[in-house]
């Protein structure tokens, strides 16, 4: 149990450093946010869809080549088509939400990825991409919510919070 508050309070711990970082009212406006810390870039992998229909699993597969190559705009319209194949499918969502989040548009990628969530709640990695989403966009207050309800009912949110404050 330890062990898992300790990782809560280093996740929050970078989420909150790069929150600060990225906060356009500390640095002024205009200001660029900064890029996410490496621990977290997992978060927004391109995955591939264990789906049935062979022409998304393609598609994902040159979106994730599209991305690499660095052509990007192509790789957001391939990731389009799949979800237009895919309605269902979270980690169709999830690719497009990582392929806005590579292009810089991290509202478009957080709008995704709050889709792929509402399709797959269960989804730790899903969560968790949200919740670093909406602290980054300054909404802390969700991104807290989101990672207090997945987490197990255990843990003393009081000791929490005393830790966060």
């Amino acid at each position: 149990m330890q062990s898992l508050v300790a990782g809560i309070h280093e996740f929050f711990e970078r989420a909150n450093q790069l929150a600060m970082a990225s906060c356009g009212s500390c640095y002024g406006p205009g200001r660029e946010r900064q890029p996410l810390d490496a621990s977290l870039l997992s978060l927004f992998d391109v995955s591939p869809i264990d789906h049935e229909d062979m022409e998304a699993v393609r598609g994902t597969q040159k979106g994730a080549r599209l991305l690499h190559e660095a052509r990007v705009e192509e790789a957001i319209r391939e990731f389009h088509a799949v979800c237009n194949r895919v309605p269902r499918s979270a980690p169709a969502r999830c690719n497009l939400g990582a392929a806005y989040f590579e292009r810089g548009d991290e509202d478009a990628a957080l709008h995704w990825f709050r889709e792929a969530y509402r399709l797959d709640e269960r989804s730790s990695r899903i969560l968790r991409a949200v919740a670093v989403l909406e602290q980054r966009a300054g909404n802390f207050s969700e991104a807290l919510w989101l990672l207090r309800n997945y987490l197990p009912l255990g843990i003393c949110w009081a000791n929490l919070a005393i830790q966060f404050s």
